[in-house]
């Protein structure tokens, strides 16, 4: 099976080199690549990335028009990709009479007119690639409100990232030694504040250095020209490895842009600069704050942050490793292999490529990752993780990432969550959805119910709010419901509590709910969670039994984590007695805008450190 891309990489503006990492990513899990370039011809020995394609197994075919690509061996009904490529757009009248499925992965925040032409006189793409939420949000409802476009066509997908083409190596800085400030984008004006200079002149950094690269004359024009402490680069001067290697950290300020997923930003993570970027955009989705960089909400924090890492070199490497070792989060290979096999399942079965196999070609090595445990599912079914939550954002964010980050296949699970303390408004990602109410429930119970009458799925796993959930946890449950299991409860379990640095192994003695699955079928019989606060789990237990459904338990690695004071968050209704749950009620509810999935840990390598036994 075959994926198509109508266009080329290149070396210049994150879509082209986003291609290449894209290819190279799909080669990697075993997919045919084949690329039509529009419209030129880019020949073996002549040019360096026909080289680099060929050397990978991609296919590259030269030659063809808008008018003949009916003649691509292959190409009609097949899947085709345009990675911001006016010419996928411009005839995208011609992929839709040739049958083709097609993907459009926008780069931008906005939609470009001959796009959002295209899309309202023949419909949208059969898939949307978004790269961030924030993306999402500023194109999918122009997307609704103009075409036939239904939110199960959106995908979020992180772009691409080689991290191991990149040298991790810091710029030295001894104290009063120049510290240089880069800035690295195309000469587009809305790329460049016109406060640039005016920003970094305000550093209180005496041996304050500028460097940029992309400067031209209408650029110069906007800005001024540069002043004697800086030095400005034609765009493609240096190669991006040269010029960062040169910097001390990067700004990512701009003139009117507002930054989707800044393909920059990973180069000086994978490169050891640190960033200084605007509290806004993709950024707040790209960089922790103090941790793996800085996100500035005024000119006059960027200054100061600026100078925080010229004074304070132990900070600006501590920062600088920590951003490197986010792009493991960040361009996971696993995970993203994963979500575009779900983008290519959602485009029908005739045209879905092989599940990712071990990689087959040969390429610089990664950093060694635990294997993912895999049970495929033996029937196509529906599984609705129901996660009632209260007042616990940072824990949410990291339940949702144990979603996102399920080897089951996407498009056949989600995650749906009910707070009703009114702190979210309604927000919605990659499969998963939060839908908030500010009138609390009665009584647990009845919020679980709740939440489970909102899931479509035959199948219903318990997601709560403060533990972990790992990559294999649906998978086995899917196992498990396959071979007949109408409630599925595991025998062994980790746990970690508080002060605790190891997990421990702890059979489950048919308790702890939060791993608990069952099907729809066996809860409606059990007529569901008694309308009780504290104790509903065991009511439940107790109407399960009462109404004859038996337990499978599970034998397979423990796939749930049950965290008891160890997460930082308000304490289990189980620890704080009767009124628990009101005393809860009463609690300071802080509004939460965005909820950002991450992991705090790496969760998967704690499964293969020492565990110790309960």
């Amino acid at each position: 099976m075959k994926i198509f891309i109508l266009g080329y990489p290149g070396g210049m503006g994150g879509a082209n080199t986003e291609c290449w990492h894209t290819v190279r990513l799909w080669r990697e899990a075993g997919w045919e690549v084949e690329l039509v370039p529009t419209w030129g011809n880019p020949r073996p020995g002549r040019d360096r990335t026909r080289d680099q394609l060929d050397a990978i197994g991609a296919v590259t075919h030269t030659g063809y028009s808008p008018e003949t690509l009916q003649a691509v061996p292959d190409l009609p009904g097949g899947i085709v990709v345009g990675m911001c490529n006016s010419h996928f757009t411009r005839n995208f009248h011609v992929l839709k009479s040739l049958g083709c499925r097609t993907v459009w992965v926008n780069c931008m925040t906005f939609a470009f007119p001959e796009e959002r032409q295209a899309f309202v006189d023949h419909g949208p793409a059969d898939a949307h690639i978004f790269q961030s939420e924030f993306q999402r949000s500023m194109l999918a409802p122009e997307l609704q409100r103009l075409t036939s476009y239904q939110p199960s066509q959106g995908h979020l997908v992180r772009g691409a990232f080689a991290a191991d083409e990149w040298q991790f190596r810091p710029a030295d800085h001894g104290p009063g030694e120049p510290f240089v400030i880069g800035k690295l984008a195309r000469p587009a004006p809305d790329k460049w504040s016109s406060n640039h200079w005016r920003i970094l002149a305000s550093v209180p950094y005496r041996q304050r250095l500028a460097l940029v690269m992309g400067w031209d004359k209408a650029l110069e024009g906007k800005l001024g020209k540069p002043p004697a402490w800086a030095e400005a680069i034609k765009p493609q001067g240096l190669s991006p490895e040269a010029f960062l290697g040169r910097c001390h950290a990067l700004v990512g300020m701009n003139g009117g842009a507002r930054e989707n997923w800044p393909r920059v930003g990973l180069e000086a993570m994978a490169a050891g600069v640190p960033l200084v970027v605007p509290d806004a955009w993709g950024w707040q989705e790209m960089v922790d704050h103090g941790e793996t960089g800085y996100r500035a909400g005024s000119d006059e924090e960027m200054a100061y942050y600026l100078a925080r890492l010229a004074y304070e070199e132990p900070l600006r490497l501590r920062i600088a490793e920590a951003a490197r070792a986010s792009l493991d989060r960040l361009a996971d290979p696993e995970r993203l292999t994963a979500d575009w096999y779900g983008v290519f399942r959602s485009l029908g079965r005739s045209q879905r490529p092989a599940e990712p196999q071990p990689k087959r070609i040969a390429m610089p090595k990664r950093p060694a990752k635990p294997p993912a445990v895999h049970v495929a599912a033996s029937s196509p079914m529906m599984i609705s993780c129901h996660c009632p939550t209260f007042n616990r954002p940072d824990q949410l964010a990291e339940v949702i990432e144990c979603f996102r980050r399920q080897d089951y296949p996407a498009d056949r699970r989600e995650l749906v969550i009910l707070d009703d303390a009114g702190q979210y408004g309604d927000q919605a990602g990659d499969g998963w959805r939060i839908i908030s109410v500010d009138r609390r429930f009665r009584t647990l119970g009845e919020k679980r119910n709740a939440v489970v009458g909102l899931c479509r799925g035959d199948v219903l796993a318990v997601w709560d709010d403060d533990d972990i959930y790992l990559p294999w946890h649906l998978s086995q449950i899917a196992a498990a419901v396959s071979a007949g299991a109408r409630w599925v409860r595991p025998e062994t379990i980790y746990t970690l509590t508080g002060g605790q640095q190891r997990l421990r192994t702890k059979p489950t003695g048919g308790i702890f709910h939060g791993a608990w699955a069952f099907t729809r079928e066996a809860f409606e019989a059990a007529d569901g969670y008694p309308m009780i606060q504290s104790g509903q789990d065991q009511g439940l237990l107790k109407r399960m039994k009462a109404a004859g459904i038996e337990t499978f338990s599970t034998t397979e690695r423990p796939s749930y984590i049950y965290r008891w004071g160890s997460h930082g968050g308000p304490p289990h209704l189980s620890a704080m007695g009767k009124e628990g749950y009101e005393r809860r009620g009463r609690e300071s509810i802080a509004w939460t805008p965005a909820v950002r999935p991450r992991w705090t840990k790496d969760w998967v390598r704690m499964t293969e450190k020492k565990v110790e036994a309960a």
